[in-house]
């Protein structure tokens, strides 16, 4: 598991979806420039989301073989519906950020998939 290579990872992510959906509602090339800006709030809501909701599940699990994937089936269900809970009800209560919840439902989703993801080491031949 390493954090930093998906704090990366989840940055890129929730910019590409973030810029996506405003892009797709208004497409004005003067914005360009602050796509660049943003990835650094960006990157700091990633880092703090997975350093102080994911990654600490992961810390707690055991270290054997299976431990990564025992945490990923048991915690991530009740993750992804408190996930979408909280983000359907941010967008309830401001329908204009909506390229942002959606944003970070998915980066906080996939962010999970990587930090379980197993590292496939090649067989020797």
């Amino acid at each position: 598991m390493s954090i930093g290579k998906t704090i990366a990872k989840a940055t890129l992510l929730a910019t590409c979806i973030f810029w996506f959906l405003i892009f797709c509602d208004d497409l004005d090339l003067g914005m360009l420039p602050f796509v660049f800006l943003s990835m650094i709030p960006i990157c700091l809501c990633c880092s703090l989301v997975i350093i102080f909701t994911i990654a600490p599940f992961f810390w707690t699990c055991n270290k054997e073989q299976n431990g990564t994937e025992i945490v990923f089936q048991w915690f991530f269900p009740f993750y992804a519906i408190a996930c979408f809970c909280l983000c359907a009800y941010g967008f309830w209560k401001a329908p204009d950020a909506v390229s942002f919840f959606t944003a970070a439902f998915f980066t906080s989703l996939q962010s999970w998939v990587w930090l379980a993801k197993k590292k496939v080491t090649k067989l020797e031949s």
